[in-house]
């Protein structure tokens, strides 16, 4: 497997793509190019998160964690991990990594909690009891559910209980992952037996619990990464129709949670499941009156000083990366990264306005195919022009309806919503786009609108 690209600090074009990479930064990455962001968000929910973990006023904690996608709601995570690891061991990973994500549900979340349960046990060299392997290796030497991973393990795997163990969870997730009629028969058939799966998953954790009372280190933290990328009609069946089996794990859980969801028609019906709600606001790069956030412009300068050497850049470009971004970090990384391989093509010692116009323009493109017509799970077509209408309404009222044509909107990006008075706008490169369809006003005097 090839290593993959650490991040460093490009001082060349030819450099850029190393220093832009799109997943969130490690905890050996923080110190270094960490930027604090919540003056440019205007909150910082994410301190009170972390005192109330660290006050331990629930064992059993069950959050939300909502952002938009690509505003640093990975990388805040992992900084908070990092900054409660005198008291917590966390356990995080992602269900993009560990699981099929197209056909996600409820059981393969429950399978995957268990797998990364046993894979910190045997990390952190913990016994767990003769009785709890009984347990659990009576579960999955059930008659039923051997029918649906028997034909992967074999009888005489390893004399080990636990090895035992740790083989039919691997080999039960490797059986839901797999799709058609068979993911189909497998879900049916652990579904029976769900309860006890949850039981002996929880008798996990209170063994895990027992073994480090008394230690340092005597809390658990599960974050389950990349829910909140999930399609939105897969998502909505997962938090409306499951949440109270997800939050039958009897340990503290951070659950992404897609932004759009908490517009839901059912949202209040899901958020009496959990304990609270976490939401990372965007980086405001302009106020609700349409004058630039010199505070959100800042905190992006500073990111982007913290990956590039900005004598990469002709005077005052930078500015229009970011205005255009919306604050979307991934959104201005995409756009700096597209503007580097531009001026490599031209052999170009420096990004310039050129350069910037055409990383502009294909993100404007991108978001402009994102408004093609759908039809819903519902058999409801929403048109182009549906999208359209709410857009313009957005962009004049600076508020948001609640109807499934601007869910889709808000989960793509294209309605993004700012702290103080939770005001909303649309995406400024779909702004522009309106603007040349003279379906909104012009701007006054905006310097980074690219002309054809």
């Amino acid at each position: 497997m090839r290593k993959p690209i650490p991040l460093q600090k490009a001082e060349v074009l030819n450099d850029v793509y190393k220093s832009l990479k799109s997943e969130p930064l490690q905890i050996d990455e923080l110190d270094e190019f960490y930027v604090d962001t919540y003056i440019g968000r205007e909150e910082n929910q994410v301190k009170g998160l972390e005192r109330n973990l660290l006050r331990n006023l629930n064992e059993n904690s069950k959050i939300l964690f909502s952002g938009y996608r690509g505003c640093g709601k990975s990388t805040e995570l992992n900084k908070l991990a990092h900054k409660i690891s005198d008291s917590y061991y966390t356990i995080s990973f992602s269900v993009f990594d560990e699981l099929d994500a197209l056909s996600l549900s409820h059981i393969d979340i429950i399978i995957a909690i268990l797998e990364q349960l046993l894979n910190f046990v045997q990390k952190e060299n913990i016994r767990v009891s003769p009785d709890y392997l009984n347990l659990a290796n009576a579960w999955f030497n059930s008659q039923e559910v051997r029918k649906v991973i028997e034909f992967r393990t074999s009888a005489e795997i390893e004399n080990s209980p636990f090895s035992m163990l740790l083989k039919s969870v691997g080999s039960l997730k490797s059986s839901v992952k797999m799709g058609g009629d068979y993911k189909r028969v497998v879900t049916e058939t652990i579904d029976k037996k769900l309860s006890d799966l949850i039981e002996v998953t929880n008798a996990l954790i209170n063994d895990i619990n027992l073994k480090i009372l008394g230690s340092s280190k005597d809390r658990l933290l599960i974050i389950i990464e990349d829910l909140d990328k999930l399609d939105l009609p897969r998502a909505e069946d997962l938090f409306a129709n499951y949440a109270s089996i997800l939050t039958r794990i009897n340990t503290n859980i951070i659950f992404t949670f897609p932004i759009s969801l908490c517009y839901h028609r059912l949202f209040n019906v899901i958020r009496s499941y959990f304990d609270s709600i976490v939401e990372l606001t965007m980086i405001k790069v302009k106020n609700k009156n349409g004058s630039v956030n010199d505070e959100g412009i800042n905190v992006l300068y500073k990111i982007i000083e913290k990956r590039l050497d900005v004598s990469l850049f002709e005077e005052d470009i930078i500015k229009g990366f970011i205005i255009k971004s919306g604050g979307c970090i991934r959104d201005l990384f995409r756009m700096l990264d597209l503007a580097a391989n531009s001026a490599l093509d031209w052999e170009r010692a420096k990004i310039t306005k050129t350069d910037y116009c055409k990383a502009y323009w294909r993100i404007r493109d991108d978001y402009k195919r994102s408004l093609s017509a759908y039809k819903t799970e519902d058999g409801e077509i929403i048109t182009e022009q549906d999208y359209e209408e709410i857009l313009i309404s957005v962009a004049k009222s600076n508020d948001a309806p609640r109807n499934r044509a601007a869910l889709d909107l808000r989960h793509n990006l294209s309605i993004l919503s700012y702290y103080g008075s939770y005001w909303y706008d649309i995406h400024p490169v779909l702004r522009d786009a309106l603007i040349d369809a003279q379906k909104l006003d012009k701007d006054e005097a905006d310097f980074f609108k690219c002309e054809h």
